[in-house]
């Protein structure tokens, strides 16, 4: 739906509530709606969401395409993955205190999804116009004669708070809740990425000849995990008019401590490694399980609507838009410079399916998403 469509829509159910609210029954809805007592205003409640999120975060650059006239009119491009939107579900129960603005309330909102992207270059091998692909810390001869590169990447997010809030009013129409307690955040991120399509290259004054290889593939796979606990603090207000439908606003920060994994493996073949007995090559790179700390923001903004039937229980839909950020939580190892082969024909090198790593590199980063959300809820005392 457009956002012009939705406000459209939205503007229309207000007209039409507020044109209805002369009719007999609104009076009882009126009460039921605005009653003060603190059995009417905090009630238990039962509720499930559909979300549609766009996972991201600022890791996903995993190769370089280079085109044009080598070696002076050469140009760089970087392949990222461009995450698409996902289905995902939250559900929630929330428990009133009797007799009192207090409630006691726990949620969970997972979120799975695999996204992937691809280029294919020129499979030419004329020297000024070549065209290859390579990752980020390997752009050298070793490389020129790569033409193809695969890549995918999956998040699994799983975020569950267990909260205390309290009910604070401002007259009839305006309800604001403050609420906190510990969220348990959990995210793993796993990068595939696949070379392939070795068509070779020719000498330069800087390497050898490079021969064509059918069974050239170099896969890298770049892991993160991360699991921690911590406090979360929280602020949302409800305008609701009097037929039901209102406007409202969440934000929820949070601070977790917790265990994070990072861990960059390597799968190779070639015919340089077949020729030394070596039919698949394994490489890895590694780190010790360190504590990370992750703040992490979350807000909605959405409508509401409210309905209350004589003889059934309160039921509310909502519809609105969700963005959050957790810093920090995501950890990514990688080579940072290779050994060089140069002319020495025996130096292990990209094409041959393994390397010799010079040094590696760890950075952290941050996971992001954002999309619509309609949630229904369902009151049940």
């Amino acid at each position: 739906m457009s956002k012009g469509n939705f406000l459209r829509i939205s503007l229309a159910s207000l007209l039409v509530c507020y044109a209805s609210a002369g009719q007999a029954d609104t009076t009882w809805l009126q009460t039921k709606l605005f009653n003060n007592s603190s059995n009417e205003i905090n009630k238990s409640s039962v509720y499930g969401g559909l979300l549609y999120l766009r996972p991201y975060s600022n890791n996903l650059k995993y190769a370089t395409f280079v085109s044009g006239e080598q070696p002076y009119s050469q140009s760089w491009h970087y392949q990222e993955i461009n995450p698409s939107y996902h289905p995902s579900f939250e559900l929630g129960i929330n428990y009133a205190i009797p007799h009192t603005l207090y409630s006691l309330s726990a949620s969970w909102l997972y979120l799975d999804s695999n996204d992937s992207s691809s280029k294919q270059a020129d499979p030419a091998r004329v020297l000024p116009t070549v065209e290859f692909v390579g990752p980020p810390y390997e752009m050298s001869p070793p490389v020129f004669g790569i033409k193809r590169v695969n890549s995918s990447v999956n998040f699994n997010f799983n975020s569950i708070l267990l909260n205390g809030a309290k009910i604070i009013e401002f007259g009839n129409n305006i309800q604001t809740k403050v609420f906190g307690g510990i969220s348990f955040l959990k995210l793993n991120q796993t990068i595939d990425t696949v070379f392939s399509d070795y068509e070779g290259a020719t000498i330069t004054p800087y390497s050898y000849p490079l021969p064509a290889d059918p069974s050239f593939s170099f896969e890298t796979q770049n892991v993160s995990k991360y699991f921690g606990a911590g406090p979360d603090f929280g602020l949302s207000m409800r305008y609701r008019s009097s037929c039901g439908l209102g406007l409202m606003g969440e934000f929820l920060g949070m601070l977790t401590a917790g265990t994070i994994q990072a861990q960059d493996n390597f799968t190779s073949t070639s015919a340089r490694l077949t020729l030394v007995g070596i039919g698949t090559s394994h490489q890895e790179i590694t780190t010790p399980n360190v504590t990370q700390v992750v703040m992490g923001a979350d807000g909605k903004l959405g409508i509401f609507y409210t309905y209350i039937g004589k003889n059934i229980p309160e039921f509310t839909v909502e519809v609105g838009y969700r963005i959050a950020s957790y810093l920090n939580a995501i950890s990514s190892i990688n080579p940072n410079t290779l050994v060089q082969p140069g002319l020495v024909v025996g130096t292990p090198e990209f094409s041959t399916g393994t390397m010799a790593i010079v040094s590696t590199n760890a950075l952290s980063h941050s996971f992001n998403y954002n999309g619509p959300f309609i949630n229904f809820k369902l009151a049940i005392a």
